[in-house]
């Protein structure tokens, strides 16, 4: 489902020598007279083939059995992909038919149709900065990412940024993957960011780090962040390790170190189920536009326990409250780490470092 009020331009960015943003693409849009809007990110996506076995435990066999209905994906979180105004993941998967691929354990690739997938589950935006962009060579990072612009999605990572503009607020998406790289990647990351924040009201940035199956957020990485949101970084996205770690509120900014997987295929049975969903809410004020609520949506990336069925499932009641407690053990050695967390909206985050500062006023007035 294509959300109203989207007007779509993406562009081309140098992250290797200098910030170079060329405007290529197409705009469509609805007026709308609304001032705040809502973006929902979720963690890592694989669809298709892993390593081109097809199985009984494999998506393609799942989606055989259940008649080839792509929205089957993403049907228990459709009702909050659909009513956001932009929907973000990032894409682990090569959408393409080429066969050369990289010697690697693990390699994603998925037909065209599998498109379908992100088109029928609501989501308009994704990530390719990942270790998987490349996994069919050349020719499978081109596919996809023709095939993911023919659809109308969003992308960005690989040399490509995003810009979209919802209900008159402009929103810059940026993506980068910080291992495997040659080149001085955090200027280049500074530098963009400091364009877009110039050029639109709201700068989202992807980020593909850490270690996997590591639930500590890796102390580069915290660096790095910190130094973003100070560039001009409204939101900061993480993925990559495959299960979720901590959360930070840095200058009245979000940053959610690691989301875990969204739908994945990767794997017949991940030990590491808990997933998280980050919804973020921005609004138009006579100062310009501004951070306001934010949520967590915990979920598991199964509709089943014990059995991976690729469709991630909102969490309730004493489950739900697990995971939030996950989440707030891993903010707790963050220095602006989330001290308070539920299900429900973040008015006022509350921070580690606020905590300890009313911890130290209390013992002096004490």
């Amino acid at each position: 489902m294509r959300k109203t009020g989207l007007k779509i331009a993406a562009f081309l960015v140098s992250v290797i020598a200098v910030s170079v943003f060329c405007f290529t693409e197409n705009t469509f849009a609805e007026e709308d007279t609304e001032t705040e809007i809502l973006l929902t990110f979720g963690g890592d996506v694989t669809f298709g083939y892993k390593n081109d076995e097809e199985h009984k435990d494999s998506q393609p066999y799942f989606l055989e059995q259940n008649g080839m209905d792509y929205s089957i994906i993403f049907k228990n979180v459709y009702d909050i992909f659909s009513n956001d105004d932009l929907t973000m993941v990032n894409l682990e998967t090569t959408i393409t038919d080429a066969t050369r691929h990289l010697d690697k354990t693990y390699y994603f690739r998925a037909p065209y149709e599998y498109v379908n997938i992100l088109t029928e589950g609501s989501i308009e935006a994704v990530s390719v900065a990942n270790n998987h962009s490349k996994d069919y060579l050349e020719q499978g990072r081109e596919d996809t990412i023709r095939t993911l612009y023919e659809n109308d999605i969003l992308v960005a990572g690989e040399n490509y940024a995003a810009s979209v503009e919802i209900k008159g607020i402009k929103v810059g998406i940026l993506a980068y993957v910080t291992f495997q790289t040659g080149f001085n990647y955090k200027s280049a990351i500074e530098r963009d960011i400091s364009y877009m924040n110039r050029t639109h009201d709201v700068v989202i940035v992807s980020m593909h780090w850490g270690q996997e199956l590591d639930y500590e957020a890796n102390g580069g990485d915290i660096k790095l962040a910190h130094k973003m949101i100070d560039a001009g970084a409204d939101l900061i996205i993480g993925h990559h390790p495959h299960v979720i770690q901590g959360i930070e509120n840095y200058n009245g900014k979000y940053i959610v170190y690691s989301l875990g997987n969204c739908s994945f295929a990767g794997s017949s049975n991940p030990t590491n189920d808990d997933i998280l969903l980050f919804q973020q809410k921005f609004k138009m004020t006579k100062d310009g536009v501004v951070p306001s609520d934010a949520r967590i949506i915990p979920c598991r990336v199964s509709s089943q326990e014990h059995k991976n069925d690729f469709m991630p499932t909102p969490f309730e009641g004493d489950e739900a409250d697990r995971v939030i407690n996950r989440v707030l053990n891993f903010s707790e050695n963050l220095e602006y780490g989330l001290v308070e967390l539920s299900t429900d909206w973040i008015e006022d985050p509350y921070t580690r470092k606020e905590y300890r500062l009313d911890k130290q006023n209390e013992d002096n007035n004490g």
